[in-house]
């Protein structure tokens, strides 16, 4: 049976071989005006592949097959290219194993998909038993020689954009399709590295492109860019009430449409009033997209479709003690809001609905990085009738890790964040950088002004029974009465901003009070991980430009010391280099 396999095989390519012999012969033949033609040339284009003003010609030959109904060929194909002479460079098989249906003078769409000067190509044909999608083959052009661009998946590409040759959106060096596994569709960007096209960005969505309302989209968006701040939410819905509040109920239309088009607006029409609305709406429906998402560990696929009461009935299948919450009421403008606040498994919530239990929007957080020590507190401020939450794990990883509580005001039914501020963490950067830890240690708001006052401690190490080396370190927020906000607005823990807190002049500070302490740690050999510690004050003085000059290089001198006398530290030589030249500054 193998033996039988094998022979047909080789027949076959033999078989294949003969045509392409015979087409070169064929087009010899041509050439010197014989009237013989046997092949059938399907499409021709003019194209200079290599744009370098020379034109090349194109052609998709038939070799073997017919014309299955008007128009339309079904067999086997070869992908030609000549120069303007009309010699032939070079020829490519399109297909063997599976049959290509192409019509007669399609169109071959060209764009520079890799980036590297030169135009690429694909083409494509119906899967057979699916009329999702097709599948395409990628071209380029190297030397005069045709060459396949394959996928990290595969030789050829998948996609529900079908056309026998597809002019797939390019920006910078990223090209966009979707495709669909018979039960989702998945949007992909692609890049070529590595003499592949590897997918860079993904979503996955239960709509197809091609339904999406995009001209309502565009629409509303071109109406928000005339009339609001896109950077500013109760601007929004002040000015675009109606058209913001469709794009976020619209949320699935609204992100497919910026994730196939993003970047794909002409420069001068990107501009920075687009991209700032964009990047807003994107985070809300994301964050809407979260919150619907997350509670499918309870088997449901939306929340937000689901009353208070139903909400307040779920039980987790994890752990009794897991689905904790608790609920309050809260007055805005004469109307009664109720507020959720609560958490499961990996995440906590604030939602917020009417006095009916109908859901009207929401916040959830990622919960990683700490245990749920206890449910999320509010305190509702009485000067701005706004609601603070705290503590929300606002960033997490390899060094970093941030708490910290948001303000928020209800308008037009809305969560709307006025303030962001630090509550505990710290961050530790790569490299000889000193352990900023942070943690708050009192608060007061003033229910007549409004101002907000935070008093944090900060340390730059932990010494253990022996206390930690730091200062307290007051920030007040100033409420402006007139134009109804803070002064300063807060600090944003999306970027955290630790550097905020640690200052230059808070450097000096900690310097001033715990020199003694530094000197004594240094002189001591009876303290525990002394090597670790004293990586940390060395990095910190390395890091105090502002500070006290004569009392940093006397320590500086002193670490010069220990690390020479102790040649066996693995850092010490360098830490030696980085002494000597901040001395000699």
């Amino acid at each position: 049976m193998k033996k039988h396999f094998v022979v047909i095989g080789l027949i076959f390519l033999f078989a294949i071989t003969g045509y392409l012999v015979l087409n070169k012969r064929n087009i010899q033949a041509q050439h010197n005006n014989d009237s013989l033609t046997i092949f059938n040339e399907i499409t021709s284009m003019d194209v200079d592949v290599d744009m370098d003003g020379d034109k090349e010609i194109l052609k998709i030959i038939q070799v073997n097959g017919e014309e299955i109904e008007d128009n339309l060929y079904e067999g086997t194909f070869v992908i030609q290219l000549y120069d303007e002479n009309e010699r032939l460079l070079d020829e490519l098989l399109l297909n063997h194993q599976i049959n290509y249906t192409l019509p007669k003078d399609f169109e071959i769409k060209f764009n520079d998909y890799n980036k590297d000067g030169t135009l690429d190509f694909n083409i494509g044909n119906p899967i057979i038993n699916d009329e999702m999608e097709y599948i395409y083959q990628f071209y380029t052009f190297e030397d005069g020689k045709i060459k396949k661009m394959p996928f990290r998946e595969s030789e050829r590409l998948e996609s529900c954009q079908k056309a026998f040759s597809n002019d797939f959106k390019v920006y910078s060096d990223i090209f966009v399709t979707y495709d669909f596994d018979g039960e989702a569709y998945h949007y992909k960007k692609y890049r070529w590295e590595e003499e592949r096209f590897i997918v860079v960005h993904s979503i996955q969505s239960p709509l197809d492109y091609k339904n999406i309302q995009k001209n309502e989209i565009i629409k509303r968006l071109i109406h928000i860019l005339s009339k609001a701040d896109p950077t500013d939410e109760r601007n929004l819905l002040e000015k675009c009430e109606e058209d913001y509040k469709w794009l976020l109920s619209h949320s699935e239309d609204t992100r497919l449409y910026y994730f196939m088009n993003t970047g794909f607006i002409n420069t001068e029409s990107y501009h920075k009033k687009y991209y700032e609305l964009e990047q807003h709406i994107l985070n809300r429906v994301d964050e809407l997209k979260d919150i619907k998402d997350c509670f499918s560990i309870f088997n449901i696929e939306d929340i937000t479709s689901c009353s208070l009461d139903e909400i307040k009935q779920l039980e987790s299948p994890l752990d009794e003690d897991d689905y904790v919450y608790k609920e309050y009421s809260w007055e805005v403008n004469n109307k009664t809001y109720k507020v959720l606040v609560g958490g499961f498994d990996l995440y906590d919530f604030v939602f917020l609905y009417n006095d009916h239990g109908h859901y009207l929007d929401g916040r959830i957080y990622l919960d990683r990085g700490r245990e749920r020590l206890q449910i999320l507190q509010i305190a509702f401020r009485k000067k701005q009738n706004y609601m603070c939450v705290s503590p929300i794990v606002q960033g997490y990883g390899t060094g970093v890790y941030t708490v910290g509580g948001e303000w928020y005001e209800v308008y037009k039914d809305k969560l709307l964040n006025r303030m962001d501020y630090l509550v505990e963490g710290y961050e530790a950067m790569l490299g000889f950088d000193y352990l900023k830890k942070y943690h708050l240690v009192e608060e007061h708001y003033n229910e007549q002004s409004g101002n907000y006052q935070l008093t944090y401690q900060l340390d730059i190490l932990s010494l253990s029974s022996e206390g930690n080396m730091g200062i307290k370190k007051t920030l007040m927020f100033q409420w402006d009465e007139e134009e109804q906000v803070f002064k300063n607005k807060g600090l944003n823990m999306q970027d955290y901003p630790v550097s905020d807190l640690f200052t230059q002049t808070v450097e000096h500070q900690i310097l001033e009070e715990n020199y003694h302490a530094m000197k004594k740690l240094i002189d001591d050999d009876t303290i525990e991980d002394k090597e670790e510690k004293l990586e940390y004050i060395t990095a910190f003085l390395l890091h105090s430009n502002q500070s006290n000059v004569g009392k940093r290089n006397v320590l500086l001198n002193e670490l010069d010391k220990w690390y020479r006398a102790h040649p066996e530290y693995l850092w010490g030589e360098e830490l030696i280099q980085k002494i000597e030249q901040k001395i000699n500054e």
